[in-house]
């Protein structure tokens, strides 16, 4: 009975953090796949951050012998790849991108160093030339996938094709949301750009227009405001 008890009580806590578990996959998914698009310019120059700070700290921690030294300038470096990221954002998204097709690379081809550099670069620039799509489509499928599986583990199914139904109807619905709630912004953006290019022309000045009149007196044509007629003498 004890035995018994042990047990109930193990499954109970155990469903009591896949419930936790599932909560957390629900929010953090629900945003990749819904918004993540509007928020990937915050997550990439975070993401920079870290990156740039990790290594400016394994370099010039190395470079002057000294972690404490390390940490500041590599805290310096972090933050200047975050600017970089922000002002340069699709080198950024070329980045961000090429280091998964790298990263792929290099596990498909077992430690091959040339097929991961080639990788990186050819999913680098089709990252970059179609970064709308792109970045809705990974993080709609990657939100939808952390989406569909929280709401698994909360409601307590089993079975991985209720699992793979789910994550695609998140992964469906979050492209759909995204691709509708991002058009006006693709389409203002192109109008910025083009308002850009368009050289700018300068408002020109208006010439006075000499007004033809006629002498009431003689008839003669006379030009501009003339008091008098330049033919009879006559006010005109």
């Amino acid at each position: 009975m004890e035995l018994l008890g042990f047990i109930d009580g193990g499954a109970g806590l155990v469903g009591q953090i896949g419930g936790g578990i599932g909560a957390i996959l629900i929010i953090v998914g629900g945003l990749n796949a819904f918004f993540g698009y509007k928020i990937f310019k915050i997550l990439i120059t975070v993401i920079s951050f870290i990156i740039g700070m990790a290594v400016g700290v394994v370099l010039f921690g190395a470079m002057a012998g000294s972690i404490g030294f390390g940490i500041i300038l590599g805290l310096a470096f972090g933050v200047g790849c975050a600017v970089l990221a922000v002002k340069f954002y699709f080198f950024a998204v070329f980045l961000y991108c090429g280091l998964w097709g790298g990263v792929l690379g290099f596990l498909l081809s077992d430690g091959n160093y040339a097929v991961a550099l080639i990788l990186f670069v050819i999913v680098g620039f089709v990252g970059a030339y179609l970064e709308r799509h792109v970045i809705i489509l990974s993080s709609a499928l990657g939100g939808g996938a952390a989406l569909g599986i929280g709401l698994g583990l909360l409601l307590g199914v089993s079975g991985i094709g209720v699992y793979i139904f789910l994550i695609f109807l998140a992964f469906v619905a979050g492209a759909i949301v995204q691709y509708k709630t991002n058009a006006n912004t693709v389409v203002s953006t192109v109008q910025n750009s083009q308002a850009d290019s368009t050289p700018y022309t300068p408002p020109q000045p208006i010439m006075p227009v000499a007004k033809s009149l006629f002498c009431p007196h003689c008839g003669q044509k006379t030009q501009g405001a003339a008091t008098f007629c330049p033919a009879c003498g006559g006010k005109s």
